[in-house]
């Protein structure tokens, strides 16, 4: 084993070890571990530096991955935003108060530069060495995890499943991404991964309100893609050679038109109609009420402006829930009216009369099987 191949290893095990004895040291506050982590990670990186000599990293290939890391984020944010739409959001850290910065931002950041800049050292020192490169992502992770888990106690077999499926799978998936990238791109794009991975919650004013598993299930994800287009734009060939990037076949800017603004254009679309900021707002039919005109799993889009008569299937709420059935009677109340309802598959009429301000539109178009994804998304939010 050569002299940096040693050095390489005696790192990692004494990053993971004091790691473990940070982690299990008790009577110790979570604010001081974290110093702890930073510091002990710096200490590293700055030894690690003054003893390796890490290679230098191609400045095109940095610009590339990042091209691509970038065109990831946002594909993955107009995809999330969507799903909100669907689901809701929830209200994040942002704005960051004192507290939120001091014990929230300033640590993540803190850790994640630390973090990258001992990566960007061990890897560079063991270019192409696949052992090394496995060795200085498992100790990277576990500090990853530690960090993460902060003083959790694991005392059953469920929380152990808890933690390996919301905890260590997209840390562990971040990690191989990170070090692949270290490898072929330098420093630049991993950082800008980990820094939007790490601080989003505190830079969004909202996020979709998915359940953890979710969220891990998307970082999981997430990673794998980055992994697929930097690979495909920085072939293995061009990086060991060393040689440039053949523009010919790899136009990140070209496909990136090509490809992503028909998806845009057609999400803006969707979010327009699924939002209701114009006339026009679609909804998923939940139930199958309206069998056989439409079933459940179908959407339905309704038009916020349109006249209503007796016959016309009307969109409306109802203890906080949209409905979707067919007007049988209009009566005056007053200067105000009141629709009676009824759903084409159910033997008697509702039981209410619905009031000229509960009204949201008139169902004017039917999309077959189009809501089946959105209803089968809520059903599996429902039950996680």
């Amino acid at each position: 084993m050569k002299r940096n191949e040693k050095t390489v290893v005696i790192i990692s095990i004494l990053l993971i070890i004091l790691a473990t004895v940070v982690l299990f040291t008790p009577n110790i506050s979570s604010t001081l571990k974290t110093i702890l982590y930073i510091g002990l990670i710096a200490l590293l990186a700055l030894i690690s530096n003054a003893l390796l000599k890490p290679r230098k990293v191609n400045r095109g290939y940095a610009r590339t991955a990042a091209k691509a890391v970038v065109i990831v984020l946002i594909a993955t944010l107009i995809a999330g935003f969507n799903f909100g739409l669907i689901v809701g959001f929830s209200t994040t850290l942002f704005p960051p108060n004192f507290q939120r910065f001091f014990y929230g931002l300033l640590p993540t950041l803190g850790i994640i530069v630390a973090q990258e800049f001992l990566r960007k050292t061990l890897v560079g020192s063991a270019y192409e060495n696949k052992f090394m490169l496995l060795i200085i992502t498992i100790a990277l992770a576990t500090v990853g995890i530690f960090a993460e888990m902060g003083g959790l106690e694991i005392n059953s077999v469920e929380l152990v499943f808890i933690v390996t499926c919301t905890v260590v799978l997209p840390i562990v998936a971040e990690g191989l991404l990170s070090t692949y990238m270290m490898e072929r791109a330098g420093m630049m794009p991993t950082l800008i991964y980990r820094l939007a991975r790490g601080l989003y919650l505190y830079i969004l004013p909202i996020a979709p309100a998915f359940s953890q598993y979710l969220y891990s299930v998307m970082w999981v994800i997430v990673p794998f893609l980055v992994y697929r287009l930097v690979k495909r734009d920085l072939p293995d060939e061009v990086v060991k050679q060393g040689g440039k990037i053949d523009k010919s076949k790899n136009n990140l800017k070209r496909n990136f038109s090509i490809i992503t603004i028909p998806i845009i254009i057609m999400m803006a679309t969707l979010v327009s109609l699924i939002s209701g900021i114009f006339r026009y707002k679609m909804i998923a039919v939940a139930s199958g009420s309206m069998s056989p005109t439409f079933d459940r799993g179908d959407a339905v889009v309704y038009d916020k402006k349109a006249e209503l008569e007796v016959g016309d299937v009307m969109a409306f709420t109802n203890g906080g829930r949209i409905v979707t059935h067919r007007i049988i009677k209009i009566e005056e109340d007053g200067k105000k009216k009141v629709y009676y309802t009824k759903g084409d598959a159910n033997n008697t009429e509702d039981n209410y009369g619905v009031m000229e301000s509960l009204v949201l539109g008139k169902v004017s178009y039917i999309v077959k099987y189009v809501g089946l994804p959105t209803v089968w998304f809520n059903e599996a939010i429902g039950n996680l």
